[in-house]
């Protein structure tokens, strides 16, 4: 199993929502596992740019889940999805256990179809799931600002991003 959360590089783009947002919420993740042993082993990959991933995807074929997180600072509907339960249906108790322990909401899609709507294919992960390693995608939809200079930090609701690191904390915690 791993966590993987995905960066961009600082210069392509100057957006919290893809670096600082998942940067932060990573040391909570650090501090609650270290706190609270997982069962399995747990991996956090901080990896830029698709070469860092072809050099450690050799490496990781032994993985039981790819956990992608990444866009989960921004939404103004309060939803993270989760993509990749229509490829890997036996991880959908994680999304059950979650979501009862959670005031975000947690839902399923982005995972089908043949456009930009299809997730499966759009981030780090595809790589892996070319692989036949399992992954599910964690994020939040595109919002107006996404990937411009104008999604400021100010634009961020502070409640709501602390309660989608809590989610995501959550999720990872209920993984068998």
């Amino acid at each position: 199993m791993i966590i993987w959360a995905a960066q961009q590089p600082v210069k392509l783009i100057m957006a919290p929502q893809i670096m600082q947002a998942v940067q932060l919420a990573s040391w909570q993740w650090l501090s609650f596992f270290k706190q609270h042993p997982h069962p399995y082993s747990l991996i956090f990959a901080f990896l830029t740019g698709k070469n860092r991933v072809r050099k450690v995807l050799h490496i990781l074929l032994m993985m039981q889940l790819l956990l992608n997180i990444d866009m989960i600072a921004r939404n103004d509907k309060n939803e993270i999805f989760a993509c990749g339960i229509s490829h890997y249906p036996s991880f959908i108790y994680l999304i059950k256990e979650t979501q009862k322990k959670t005031n975000s909401k947690l839902l399923i899609g982005h995972d089908t179809g043949n456009d930009r709507n299809d997730w499966t294919g759009l981030s780090k992960h595809y790589r892996f799931h070319m692989q036949n390693i399992p992954f599910l995608y964690l994020g939040v939809e595109d919002h107006p600002d996404y990937h411009k200079t104008t999604d400021t930090f100010e634009k961020i609701d502070l409640l709501e991003y602390i309660e989608n690191c809590n989610l995501l904390t959550l999720f990872a915690s209920v993984i068998k």
